[in-house]
């Protein structure tokens, strides 16, 4: 759904999500409803896709941790993603806020440093995720995410974790295992990601 203005934004975050504070987009996975308060075209698309993201999520795999489903939002919103989109099949509006934005995947918002190790970010409750570390923990996913898609090995986990996500679908999901068996395990992996942003 798309809302015109604040008031009908806020009434729909009133009548679906009533828990989700300021914002310009949300998903109720309850209702199976995305809404986009449109304040101007390049941020309604962008919105628009992240919570199309977390849409799909739902339908392909069920619940899923958040650091997944936040991070691949944030990756498939991101200026960098959009701008390997076809020119002839991309939103004239991204075109143009692509050209006065950086393309970087690896940073989102330049004044929160990437500090965060792999298991604060694994392990993040949802109070965490809603409180004073929200920020911080977004822009960890996002980079977290572009280091999987952007790496040969990274690539790999993220292929066994999107099946391993398909096939637990209805259940509760395990996914710890899966990083133990990336090359010399977890705290490999967590070096390499350091390493890579």
């Amino acid at each position: 759904m798309l809302a015109g203005n604040l008031t009908a934004y806020n009434k729909l975050k009133r009548q679906y999500a009533s828990t989700v504070g300021a914002s310009q987009g949300f998903y109720s996975s309850q209702h199976n409803l995305a809404a986009v308060w449109h304040r101007e075209d390049a941020q309604a698309f962008r919105t628009a896709i992240h919570e199309s993201v977390h849409v799909i999520n739902a339908g392909q795999f069920g619940h899923t941790p958040r650091w997944f489903n936040e991070g691949m939002a944030e990756y498939f919103e991101s200026p960098a993603f959009l701008a390997t989109i076809d020119t002839n099949n991309r939103y004239d509006a991204i075109i143009q806020n692509n050209s006065s934005r950086g393309h970087a995947y690896r940073v989102v918002d330049e004044s929160i440093s990437l500090s965060m190790g792999l298991s604060e970010l694994l392990t993040a409750s949802d109070h965490d995720w809603q409180g004073q570390k929200q920020a911080a923990l977004y822009q960890h996913a996002h980079s977290f995410m572009a280091f999987l898609f952007s790496t040969r090995q990274g690539r790999v986990t993220l292929k066994q974790l999107l099946l391993q996500l398909s096939e637990q679908r209805c259940q509760a999901k395990v996914i710890d295992e899966l990083f133990t068996r990336y090359p010399d395990g977890i705290k490999q992996l967590d070096h390499d990601w350091k390493t890579w942003r």
